[in-house]
């Protein structure tokens, strides 16, 4: 606008002399200022509304840590060329990274593409895609911009604990076996069979292979897989008041951390917590004026659908996802830490009770928490009573007493140090 006052001035200068003077060369600068002022009106006014902003994200779900890459396109379609326009991309301020911005000139069908490379540090459902538009005329006199909305949602997980993680828990009392394989005695069997390659010695039957002539073993009835079941507490009162964002975090690195276990041998694992659903928009920079509207953008999506293909509530939500096996499943799990936020639940213990009576038999328990008090002590001991094998994680300066059939996992520090000192 100041160039604007600046070029009005003289504009109206040139024309006073031009009539007191009647200076053919004043009339003709009059006329250029003039031509060159409504020039740049028409000029922004057609091509703005044929810009069409395009982007694309490297991939829509990534780890903690990781880095994407952003693809940018801005393609004039009008037939005016464009002097220049400068693009800001706008990015939530949880990513902590200063917002990409680019100048250009694009003649007439011409388009602009750039790329630029996203860290990611922190787990979330991160909105990109809010692009700021500036467009010019040659003279700068004029110059119009806003914001354009090419919606693009970015999940990001938490990154899976690698350090002082045991092992799962056995599925059955006598440990690992190959299949067929069940909890029986090994004096148990349901019938007899053919030797077969890659059966334990154990399971041959020495007086029938003995009366048959050849190698007999002793079968068994098969038996499902036993399940594994995440408890994670995200209840801030129950974590170490001294960094309880980081012990959060770092929680909910162990539960993805068992969720790529098990799905590395392929065993059914479900999800038991509370907590609140969040995302994260693009910070507007400057405070323009909201979206000048382009032909171009794509229209924001209703609603963004995550989990069960239902909008994200306003309130906190109990989450339960039954234990099941496959990749979509996994997905959706971590997908359900990248959006829940901590909050309070005055009955989280009796919910996570009911859920895992709802477990098959003899299924594996890792319950998640801040603190390994009597309530929470209490609670894992009735899960092995009912005949889990149930471990208790918690912070190593949290930790309680034992507890009758609960291991005790002391959940490690992050990087930097130990955190209660």
């Amino acid at each position: 606008m100041a160039v604007f006052a600046v070029w009005a001035r003289v504009a109206l200068l040139l024309g006073a002399l031009t009539l007191a003077a009647r200076d053919r060369v004043l009339l003709l600068w009059f006329l250029s200022l003039t031509c060159a002022w409504a020039l740049g009106w028409l000029l922004l006014s057609r091509v703005l509304d044929a810009l069409a902003v395009s982007q694309a994200l490297s991939t829509s779900e990534a780890f903690a840590g990781e880095t994407v890459t952003v693809h940018l396109r801005l393609t004039n379609r009008s037939i005016f060329p464009l002097p220049w326009v400068r693009l800001d991309e706008t990015l939530p301020r949880r990513l902590d990274r200063r917002p990409p911005r680019w100048v250009a000139s694009l003649p007439p069908g011409e388009a602009f593409q750039t790329e630029y490379r996203l860290r990611l540090p922190r787990r979330g459902l991160y909105r990109i895609g809010r692009v700021g538009l500036e467009v010019g005329d040659w003279f700068g006199l004029w110059r119009r911009g806003g914001y354009v909305d090419v919606p693009l949602w970015l999940t990001v997980f938490p990154r899976p604990l690698e350090a002082g993680l045991p092992p799962p828990p056995p599925r059955i009392p006598e440990g690992e076996r190959i299949r067929p394989t069940s909890p029986f005695r090994a004096w148990e069997p349901a019938g007899l069979r053919e030797y077969r390659r890659g059966d334990p010695p154990r399971w041959i039957a020495w007086r029938a292979t003995a009366r048959r002539g050849e190698l007999v073993v002793r079968e068994f009835p098969p038996v499902r897989d036993r399940a594994h079941l995440i408890v994670l507490d995200l209840r801030p009162s129950a974590w170490p008041a001294a960094h309880r964002e980081a012990w959060l975090e770092r929680a909910m690195s162990l539960a993805a951390a068992w969720i790529a276990r098990t799905g590395e041998r392929d065993e059914p694992i479900g999800l038991f917590t509370f907590g609140l659903p969040a995302r994260y928009e693009p910070e507007a920079a400057g405070g323009a004026a909201q979206a000048t509207a382009s032909a171009g953008a794509a229209a924001p999506s209703a609603a963004v659908r995550v989990l069960t293909g239902a909008p994200l509530p306003a309130e906190p939500v109990a989450f339960e996802l039954a234990a099941r096996r496959g990749s979509v499943h996994r997905r959706q799990l971590l997908r359900a830490l990248a959006v829940l936020e901590p909050a309070e639940s005055p009955a989280f213990t009796r919910r996570a009770i009911a859920a895992v009576r709802r477990l098959s038999p003899r299924s594996s328990l890792l319950w998640i928490t801040g603190s390994a008090d009597a309530e929470a002590l209490a609670a894992a001991a009735t899960a092995a009573r009912a005949g889990h094998a149930v471990a208790l994680a918690a912070p190593a300066a949290a930790a309680g007493g034992p507890a009758p059939g609960v291991t005790i996992w002391p959940i490690p520090p992050g990087e930097g140090g130990e955190w209660e000192r």
